[in-house]
């Protein structure tokens, strides 16, 4: 594909540049994606909607980019296609230049655009995407299709659409160069100068050649006409380009479901969000760089079986199901892209079927990042991204047999047995929610991830109690028997860490009352420890915890019942702490509590420098400790923490609590104090994990650098 092709007006054109130009555009395209999603990530929580966010912001602007590039195609002369085009990029390096002396750098929003509160989140990762980023990811979505058909009219007689699955695979390597190599090495604001510096020289010079070459191939007409041009053939019949919609809002679907399903139940960071995306797009490549390699009759086997497992959530370990969720999207993006290629049509509708593919790909990812979120009451979009695929995998048996199968009762046969293998995955699935619901008195969803109720053993006295259950983590329970309501419970109970600083640490101040402050509400349960005049304040970012915590349904009553004084602030933890220390009111705590690492999405800037810089400011400064919970059975942050408070000169032990599987949970907490008296109190005898000593010292988190590949178990 890079070899010379000469002609008679130009002996030695450079064919090479369409390629260059197309796949290095691509990978620019998709390295920006993780780069600015994990820079907006800390500002709202944490959250694994960030990214399905972003993902939603993506695909309609890859959609506008597609449509100009169409537009420029079909309505434009020839000779000017590449001035204006040119003109497009000029503009969007001018943005750039803008944003790196607004922002500090290019393509990653700075400081200055960080939200003061967490209202409205989405509408505002939109806006501030469309700042930092609109106008040059908008030219760079249009650079593969519009440089394909400028190949086409170049080199008539050869496919342009090899050129799509080279574009796919500068993609994939974008997208895998991120976290295995730019977020590791560099800090944010280098990724950002970087990312401008192959926008700028690289992808520039590779065009103004392609640019070039389109001119000289678009030069005058000949002095004679010759014989007129064949009529152009019809287009596409109507249900061929609803099946590209079909097709392409399929694969996008289900591409954001199991996206937003890993960052659920395993972590919301930039590797588990470039493992799906890249599977993705290795089926693009795959099926448009050779037709064959998409074998439709193991295709529907593989989706028959890996399907009907991810409707019953066989999967046990937390890599089992991160396999079998990426076998599953692998093998009905196959499925989709694989039904796409065959249907693809001539390259004179080049741009054409890439803006059908695109905007089926923004119909999917709209329907599961943003409608399904407001319309739906639980995590269901993944179930019906099965369904879809499902029925699509259903027309693709249909396909198979009557290209395969000539006696039509074996092909009537083939036909039930697939309508009959779908009615078991409905029922699978139905089965699936009925069971998730199984003891729910309450189900809701935010953008922080869908909350539900559970109420455990019911009439037992011993063991009655109502669960707060964020994802598939326990963010607290209470007992329903009066006498017990006022127990602390699970990884909060009086062997646990945080219970043994809270019986203990009055102990150094016995002439005043205690000041705790708590990042992560859950239900409550640490007002359990406060006295008459003690001081319990709480930083939640969820609204719809604060909620149920305050007693909406009667479920929980901690906040209630507690005989100290309650606040509740809503919003980030590290965004409220720092705007008290802007008014000159620091927290001056005794116990400072961090519980917001318990769920598989973890807010990373709770972890960084900066972060614990905060806490030590907002401590009391002769014995006040930090106790941060650790519990996560994806992540391990122990050794993270500990570098991160000895680094500001803290004293640092860990407290392991075995629980005691009813009142208690197994519970992991790193306890931080600026002296050792606090954490030498006679509560802490026979603490677990007293000794514990990090086997390695990690490269300390910033607000610019993180790296959760180090924290993985």
């Amino acid at each position: 594909m890079t070899g010379p092709e000469r002609g008679p007006d130009n002996p030695t054109p450079m064919r090479w540049t369409f390629p260059a130009a197309i796949f290095l555009g691509a990978c620019l395209l998709f390295l920006v994606q993780p780069m600015v999603a994990k820079a907006l990530l800390p500002w709202f929580g944490g959250s694994a909607a960030v990214w399905t966010t972003c993902l939603v912001f993506f695909q309609v602007l890859l959609l506008a980019g597609y449509l100009y590039a169409h537009a420029l195609a079909t309505r434009v002369a020839p000779r000017r296609q590449a001035w204006v085009h040119g003109g497009l990029v000029a503009l969007a390096l001018a943005g750039l230049a803008v944003a790196a002396l607004g922002f500090g750098s290019p393509a990653v929003p700075g400081p200055a655009l960080a939200p003061q509160e967490v209202t409205g989140p989405v509408p505002r990762i939109l806006v501030i995407l469309a700042l930092v980023i609109g106008l040059p990811y908008l030219v760079l979505a249009a650079n593969g299709p519009l440089l394909q058909a400028w190949y086409a009219r170049c080199f008539p007689g050869r496919s342009p659409y090899r050129l799509y699955a080279l574009s796919n695979a500068g993609s994939l390597l974008g997208l895998l160069g991120y976290p295995f190599g730019l977020e590791p090495a560099l800090e944010l604001e280098a990724q950002g100068w970087l990312w401008m510096a192959l926008f700028a020289g690289g992808l520039g010079t590779c065009q103004l050649l392609a640019a070039r070459r389109s001119l000289r191939a678009a030069g005058p007409a000949p002095a004679s006409a010759g014989p007129p041009p064949p009529p152009a053939a019809p287009g596409p019949a109507p249900g061929v380009r609803l099946g590209w919609l079909v097709l392409a809002a399929g694969s996008t679907g289900l591409l954001m479901a199991v996206s937003n399903q890993l960052g659920l139940d395993v972590a919301a960071v930039p590797f588990l969000w470039v493992l799906p995306l890249s599977v993705y797009l290795l089926t693009f490549v795959l099926c448009f760089e050779r037709e064959r390699l998409y074998v439709r009759w193991l295709c529907l086997l593989l989706w028959a079986a890996l399907a009907l497992a991810a409707g019953a959530r066989i999967a046990g370990s937390t890599w089992a199901q991160v396999a079998l969720q990426l076998g599953l999207l692998g093998t009905g993006c196959m499925l989709c892209h694989g039904e796409l290629a065959r249907a693809k049509p001539g390259p004179e509708r080049l741009t054409s079927f890439y803006a059908y593919v695109a905007l089926g790909g923004a119909l999917g990812g709209a329907l599961v990042g943003l409608a399904a979120p407001a319309l739906l009451d639980g995590p269901w979009e993944h179930s019906l991204s099965l369904l879809w695929v499902s029925l699509v995998a259903l027309g693709a048996l249909r396909l198979q047999a009557l290209a395969a199968l000539q006696r039509g009762p074996v092909r009537g046969l083939v036909w039930a047995a697939g309508c009959l293998w779908l009615l078991a995955l409905v029922f699978t699935l139905a089965l699936e929610r009925q069971v998730a619901l199984e003891g729910s008195v309450f189900l809701d969803r935010s953008f922080f991830g869908v909350l539900r109720v559970d109420h455990d053993d019911p009439g037992d006295p011993l063991r009655e109690r109502m669960v707060m259950v964020h994802g598939e983590t326990v963010h607290g329970y209470q007992f329903a028997a009066p006498e017990r309501r006022r127990l602390a419970t699970a990884y909060y109970g009086e062997t646990s860490g945080v219970g043994r600083c809270l019986r203990g640490h009055p102990a150094l101040h016995p002439s005043r009352p205690m000041r705790i402050g708590v990042i992560g509400l859950g239900v409550g349960t640490l007002s359990a420890y406060a006295r008459p005049g003690d001081l319990v304040r709480y930083y939640e970012i969820d609204p719809l915890v604060v909620r149920l915590a305050q007693g909406e349904g009667g479920w929980f009553s901690f906040l209630a019942d507690s005989e100290g004084q309650v606040e509740v602030r809503v919003g980030d933890g590290r965004l409220l702490l720092e705007a008290e220390l802007r008014r000159g009111e620091p927290g001056r705590f005794d116990l400072l509590v961090v519980d917001a690492f318990g769920s598989d999405a973890i807010p990373v800037h709770l972890l960084t420098a900066e972060a614990f810089a905060l806490y030590a400011a907002h401590l009391e400064p002769e014995n006040g400790v930090l106790a941060l919970h650790l519990s996560n059975k994806a992540l391990d942050l122990r050794s993270l923490a500990w570098a991160q408070g000895r680094a500001r000169g803290l004293h640092a032990r860990l407290a392991v609590d075995p629980g005691d599987g009813l009142a208690r949970q197994r519970s992991t907490w790193m306890l931080l104090a600026r002296r050792p008296e606090p954490l030498e109190l006679p509560t802490f005898a026979g603490l677990e994990g007293a000794g514990w000593r990090p086997p390695s010292t990690p490269r300390l988190w910033t607000d610019r650098f993180s790296n959760l590949l180090d924290v993985l178990r």
